[in-house]
């Protein structure tokens, strides 16, 4: 049996608890925080399970942070490893519990939502504090706008694709710059749904994306967030 199997029949035969301990008491931490981020994949995409999606991404995180805490005065790299592994796990759960993305069978309530958005701002404080690159801080910026987007917030979640257009072209991405402006535009049509500046420029903004590497995924995912949020 596997480490994952392991873990997914302590999940369906006792309680979380029973596979956090589990997963504590791994010899290497850095094994435990990949199981981890192999565990939240596999309860969103094969088992749609959002309850234990939140539920083990905040056991992970919190047991990357700790860890690394406690080790860091004796392996700094390692300490960071932990630390990157947790940020991937909240970045994860942001994009997990984000309705934007309307994947099937994925259930959502306010609270998850809400949980995704504490774990956006998490991913990109600790996109700062490790130093991940402008993309990173891109994409972190990005997840960040779109969680603040599901709560109606639409004033910040514009500020926050704006910013995170700005990092995509300090990283020399043009594709993800036009991705994040884009959904500037789409959260200045919700803040505003009479205007008609916004749906303009978010016009021409797929126009422009049509013309880029991965640009017609990015217009497909604009377009889904669209439907989704002019009904949420």
């Amino acid at each position: 049996m596997s480490a994952l199997e392991t873990v997914l029949k302590l999940l369906a035969s006792e309680d979380s608890y029973s596979a956090i301990d589990w997963l504590a008491r791994r010899t290497d931490p850095g094994d435990a925080m990949a199981l981890y981020l192999e565990l939240v994949k596999h309860l969103y995409w094969q088992e749609k399970n959002t309850p234990r999606i939140v539920d083990m991404s905040r056991a992970g995180i919190q047991h990357g942070l700790t860890t690394a805490i406690a080790i860091e005065a004796e392996d700094e790299a390692k300490a960071y490893d932990l630390r990157s592994s947790a940020k991937a796990l909240a970045y994860n759960l942001a994009s997990f519990t984000w309705p934007g993305w309307d994947e099937e069978g994925v259930v959502l309530t306010a609270a998850d939502v809400n949980q995704g958005l504490e774990a956006a701002a998490l991913n990109l404080r600790l996109a700062h504090t490790l130093d991940k690159g402008a993309l990173a801080l891109s994409r972190a910026t990005w997840m960040l706008g779109a969680q603040q987007m599901a709560g109606e917030d639409y004033q910040q979640a514009e500020a926050s694709f704006s910013e995170a257009a700005d990092w995509a072209r300090q990283g020399d991405t043009v594709s993800e710059s036009l991705l994040a402006e884009a959904f500037e535009a789409l959260a200045q049509w919700l803040h505003d749904p009479a205007s008609g500046a916004a749906p303009e420029r978010l016009s021409s903004l797929t126009q422009q994306l049509q013309n880029v590497e991965h640009g017609d995924a990015f217009i497909a995912q604009v377009e889904t967030a669209r439907s989704v949020f002019f009904d949420f």
